[in-house]
C-alpha cells in the first residue's frame, strides 16, 4: 500500500495526473481514458500490486519477458528496470508475482523508478499516478 498522504496535490516535479488504479476494480483510468483490464490491482501486505501490462501502458514503457531467470525487463526513455518474479525487491518494496498467468508488480517501486509519483487515497482505495 502507498502510505497515506494528507496533501491532495502532486509534488512539484510531478505535474500531471496520468492514471488512477482502484483496488479490486477491473477498470482503471490512464491519460483520461477508462480502460477495462482482465485482472484487478490488489493489496499484498502493505504494497499495492498492479497488473504489469496496465502500468506499462500508462507509463509508455516497453516490456520484454525473460525465461531464465523468470523476469521482465522494462524500458522507458533512458531508464531500464529488471524485475525477477518471486524475488523480493530491495528495501522491502514488494515482490513481483505471477497470478493466473498475469504478472503483477509493486506500483510504487515501478512508478518511482520511472520518475513518476504514486499517491494513495485510502478513502477510495485507489492510487493516483502523477508524472
Amino acid at each position: 500500500m502507498i502510505p497515506s498522504n494528507t496533501s491532495a496535490s502532486p509534488p512539484p516535479t510531478c505535474k500531471q495526473l496520468i492514471a488512477i488504479f482502484t483496488i479490486d476494480s477491473l477498470e482503471f483510468t490512464s491519460h483520461g481514458e477508462v480502460i477495462t483490464n482482465d485482472v484487478a490491482p490488489f493489496i499484498d501486505g502493505n504494497r499495492t500490486m498492479v497488473p504489469l501490462r496496465a502500468i506499462m501502458y500508462t507509463l509508455g514503457a516497453t516490456v520484454e519477458w525473460i525465461d531464465s531467470p523468470r523476469s521482465v525487463e522494462i524500458w522507458h526513455d533512458d531508464t531500464a528496470l529488471t524485475l525477477a518474479i518471486d524475488i523480493p525487491l530491495p528495501d522491502n518494496m514488494g515482490t513481483p508475482v505471477i497470478i493466473n498467468d498475469r504478472t503483477f508488480v509493486p506500483l510504487r517501486y515501478v512508478t518511482e523508478t520511472f520518475r513518476a509519483h504514486a499517491e494513495w487515497d485510502g478513502v477510495n482505495q485507489s492510487a493516483r499516478i502523477y508524472q
